[in-house]
């Protein structure tokens, strides 16, 4: 069975970065605005996939 709360921290994670890919896309953005959502988008995906990892992991069994 799937752990709610792991779940519940990837859905988060994922309406941060699909948030913060919008922001990069934004073409209204000042260039600042925008490489800072880019930064944003780096740092959600990698927390995106710590909980992937952690749902993955407890799958398993692990």
């Amino acid at each position: 069975m799937s752990d709610p709360a792991a779940d519940q921290d990837l859905q988060i994670q994922i309406a941060r970065l699909e948030h913060a890919l919008g922001r990069v896309a934004d073409d209204a953005a000042d260039p600042d605005q925008q490489v800072t959502a880019a930064e944003q988008v780096a740092q959600t995906a990698t927390d995106a996939g710590a909980a992937f990892d952690r749902l993955v992991r407890e799958a398993a069994g692990r």
